[in-house]
């Protein structure tokens, strides 16, 4: 998920599927989006 000119960066304890954000589950999920983030290099070096 990036370019040269933009990055994203997507984390928390959510499976990104129907299932984890139905509300017909008492379930509690957790996710942070940040675009352009100076995060995102430090966790693209820690995950490669």
């Amino acid at each position: 998920m990036k370019n040269d000119s933009e990055t994203r960066l997507i984390f928390g304890s959510a499976n990104l599927s129907f299932q984890a954000f139905s509300n017909k589950r008492n379930q509690f999920e957790n996710i942070v989006i940040f675009d352009n983030s100076p995060l995102f290099s430090q966790f693209e070096e820690y995950f490669n």
